[in-house]
């Protein structure tokens, strides 16, 4: 598996270097690298650098949108000055804030234009806001620099499973759209279409992506990495007008209870044992168990819904999660990624 891995990581992007080679001698444009924190944008930015003197330039720009983790804007900033990239900031915060795009209404052939980003509470619109204020900042940018956009390629770091979850035209004629990316909205696609994007990894999963970064010499700080796409805090802080109740919340509320605290439930003879003990083995019985004695967690079902897929390689399963589960512990007992991985699968929970 190793092996086909690295023989279709070489190929494509063997050939993908070729092609980018031709566009900057035919077309004779500059490029403009969109680096919007994830890793993947990473790799993509150092990937397309060439290692030969060529009469046009490819510039870096980040976006800082006011909505990463603590610090890590300027985290992003020092660790790719270490490896040589030469960074042109742009802090955009009250333009992502204020800013609104045009989507489509449901089930019509007209369009609406969106609140600000700060008055929506749609994710799926809050996205493709973004997307759409991540090209105007670009499109700002290269008038800085002098340029005009119609001679400018934009590079930015999309994965296959990014066009998959868009129901994107470039995998799938029949795909519904799962959630819309902020590197493949409606204007991200008009300007593909007139051929001014660039996105050497397209065709990659993010565990093809990861072995092109160690082959390509990346540090680990850049491969290992956790992502945090673009969208941010924006879409990982859920919100919701109204409280999302269906007919199993009261009963889901209680079960999660048992998935966290499952010795003691064991030893009461929790009336729902059997909704925990029907879907797993008597190995994954015992691994809650030990989990549960040694780690003590509360557990909440929130009534806001959220959305996510599972999978890698190509194999991509929806979970169109029902609630949103909100855990706290003690800081002096905390628990481990894998113990809280553990029972978010025994619970059916996905990672926001």
């Amino acid at each position: 598996m190793q092996t086909f891995f690295l023989w279709r990581i070489l190929k494509f992007f063997t050939t993908k270097i070729v092609k980018f080679e031709r566009k900057i001698f035919v077309f004779e444009r500059n490029f403009l690298a969109n680096l919007a924190v994830a890793k993947f944008s990473t790799k993509k930015n150092l990937s397309i650098s060439p290692k030969r003197s060529f009469t046009q330039k490819i510039f870096t720009k980040f976006s800082t949108s006011g909505f990463m983790r603590k610090n890590e804007s300027s985290n992003v900033e020092s660790s790719l000055s270490t490896i040589g990239v030469q960074l042109i900031v742009k802090r955009a915060f009250h333009q992502f804030i204020k800013g609104t795009t045009t989507v489509k209404l449901p089930g019509s052939l007209y369009s609406t234009e969106t609140p600000l980003l700060s008055m929506t509470i749609n994710p799926e619109d809050k996205r493709k806001i973004i997307g759409d204020v991540f090209m105007k900042v670009s499109n700002e940018v290269i008038r800085e620099l002098k340029m005009r956009p119609e001679e400018v390629f934009l590079a930015q770091g999309t994965l296959r499973p990014d066009l998959i979850e868009s129901a994107s035209s470039l995998v799938s004629t029949k795909a519904e759209t799962i959630k819309t990316h902020h590197n493949d909205t409606e204007l991200v696609r008009k300007l593909r279409n007139e051929g001014r994007v660039i996105e050497p990894l397209k065709d990659f999963h993010k565990d093809e992506v990861r072995q092109l970064g160690y082959d390509l010499g990346l540090p680990s700080l850049f491969v290992d990495r956790h992502p945090f796409p673009g969208p941010g805090l924006s879409i990982r802080i859920l919100c919701a007008d109204e409280a999302y109740l269906e007919k199993d919340f009261h009963e889901t509320q209680v079960v999660v209870k048992v998935i966290v605290d499952y010795q003691n439930k064991l030893k009461k003879k929790h009336a729902l044992l059997n909704r925990v003990s029907g879907v797993t083995t008597k190995e994954e019985q015992e691994e809650l168990c030990r989990i549960s004695s040694s780690i003590q967690l509360q557990a909440i079902v929130l009534p806001i819904r959220s959305v996510g897929v599972q999978g890698e390689l190509g194999s991509n399963k929806i979970v169109k999660r029902k609630f949103t589960i909100f855990l706290t512990f003690q800081v002096t007992n905390a628990p481990t990624t894998m113990s809280l991985a553990f029972r978010a699968k025994k619970s059916q929970i996905g990672w926001i």
